[in-house]
């Protein structure tokens, strides 16, 4: 393979406020394989 997993990285949305404690944050466009922009947050505890 390509190394690129053909559907939508996200397994859970959300649409409240997270809080404060977010450690990093990457954002994915569109693609072929997924139509929605993804946000990843790595939270800290």
């Amino acid at each position: 393979g390509l190394g690129v997993d053909p559907r939508c990285r996200c397994i859970k949305t959300e649409s409240r406020r997270i809080g404060k404690h977010i450690e990093s944050v990457e954002l994915y466009p569109p693609s072929p394989h997924c139509k929605d922009t993804e946000i990843m947050l790595v939270f800290t505890l």
